[in-house]
């Protein structure tokens, strides 16, 4: 507990300035102190501290902890009353945290470095993911992810090479992968000798034979003996490659047991459908509750539709399609029908031949609604009664009607 404790600090932290510690502390309920005197009653020991503080505070009878120690103290600081989210990202020069996690960061100046998705929101999955697989960099284990479509198997693995600075490398083993995979100068052996992870995904097409030649860089210390493919042994391997994996299911054979790490993920539901939507609309990250503690990320950029929050009853929308989305989710939507939904709300500009004035979502809301409705949903059904199911289920959640609007508009009908 730190609540009603003068707290200071000697030393760095990985990922955290003296801001956000400050913040940490009196968010906890305790007093921050630049300075170490006696009204001090804890003295946080970070990387390189100052000798002379530490002599002081052993003299003084100050508590000295160390950055670990504090972090539990932290949780137990915490009430349900009072329970103020942490930062659950602090992205540094040299460190990354993902909430308790610090990874070491490397700035790599080179291409393969993806880019952090701007529709990427960090909610409790996402969140729980980043940090599987942060552990599996830090141990330098190999992690396989299993998981539906639309699980965010290759988002959470590309978001964390995103959040360190790291080259990426993507193969795809549908259609049993590229011919030259294993050559000395394919994916694999550039991936070795650069430092770049290798994400090989869709592992369930891939024969079992084309996965034996991977089982030794499952090790910690991985080799490489590839007999007939152009290299042997391959030394030394650079320290920062990592492999990852993805599946739809587990694939079979011998190597799936080797993989050190199995990360599964599972389609989102209402909730994190609705996260999604408040964060590339609104631009409110998610508070989520993981291990007790509440998190909330940063708005690391601008949300990528936030034209549409200044439309009236927008908010009574966005909770209305989150409905429709989760409980058409059998039928295949993804995210991706959610970004071609937003797409077509905030950037088709239409006019009403008539009077010459805009009928966009900002100046006919309604009208436009239903146009990028039935084209990001009714139009991608192939099956009548899927589109009939899904035309009823608008309409009944007042999207067709302008229930959600205060304009009121007349009602406008989608067709079956």
């Amino acid at each position: 507990m730190i609540r009603d404790l003068t707290v200071a600090l000697t030393g760095t932290l990985p990922g955290l300035r003296r801001p956000g510690f400050r913040r940490l502390v009196e968010d906890s309920g305790g007093e921050y102190s630049a300075s170490l005197d006696t009204s001090v009653d804890l003295l946080v020991v970070g990387a390189h501290p100052i000798q002379q503080k530490l002599e002081v505070a052993e003299e003084s009878g100050i508590e000295i902890v160390d950055w670990a120690d504090f972090l539990g103290r932290l949780r137990d600081s915490l009430t349900p009353v009072e329970d103020v989210p942490l930062p659950a990202l602090e992205v540094g020069v040299e460190s990354l945290r993902v909430m308790d996690l610090v990874v070491e960061r490397h700035a790599h100046d080179v291409p393969g470095i993806p880019t952090l998705q701007d529709h990427l929101c960090f909610d409790a999955p996402t969140l729980r993911a980043l940090r599987q697989i942060m552990r599996g960099v830090q141990l330098r284990q190999a992690l396989l992810v299993v998981g539906p479509t639309s699980s965010g198997k290759s988002a959470s693995v590309l978001a964390a090479a995103a959040l360190l600075g790291q080259p990426v490398v993507r193969i795809s083993m549908a259609g049993g992968g590229p011919a030259n995979f294993l050559d000395a100068d394919g994916a694999l052996a550039c991936s070795l000798a650069d430092g770049s992870w290798l994400f090989v995904e869709d592992l369930e097409f891939a024969p079992v034979a084309s996965l034996l030649p991977l089982a030794p860089l499952l090790d910690r210390r991985p080799t490489l003996n590839v007999g007939g493919r152009g290299f042997g042994l391959l030394e030394p391997i650079s320290p920062g490659f990592r492999l990852f994996g993805s599946a739809r299911q587990a694939p079979s054979g011998p190597g799936v047991r080797a993989w050190p790490m199995i990360l599964r993920t599972s389609s989102p539901g209402e909730p994190e459908v609705r996260a999604l939507l408040d964060w590339l609309v609104f631009g409110r990250q998610p508070e989520v509750r993981l291990d007790g503690r509440a998190w909330r990320a940063p708005a690391l950029g601008q949300p990528p539709y936030e034209a549409l929050a200044r439309v009236p009853g927008i908010e009574s929308f966005i909770d209305r399609v989150g409905t429709l989305h989760a409980s058409l989710a059998d039928l295949g939507f993804t995210r991706r029908t959610l970004l071609a939904l937003l797409d077509g709300l905030q950037h088709i500009k239409t006019i009403d031949v008539a009077t010459g004035m805009p009928a966009d979502f900002a100046n006919a809301p309604v009208e436009a609604a239903v146009e990028a409705l039935e084209r990001a949903y009714v139009d991608r059904l192939d099956n009548d009664d899927q589109r009939a199911r899904t035309a009823n289920l608008m309409r009944s959640l007042g999207l067709l009607g302008g229930e959600w609007t205060p304009l009121e508009p007349e009602a406008t009908e989608v067709m079956d």
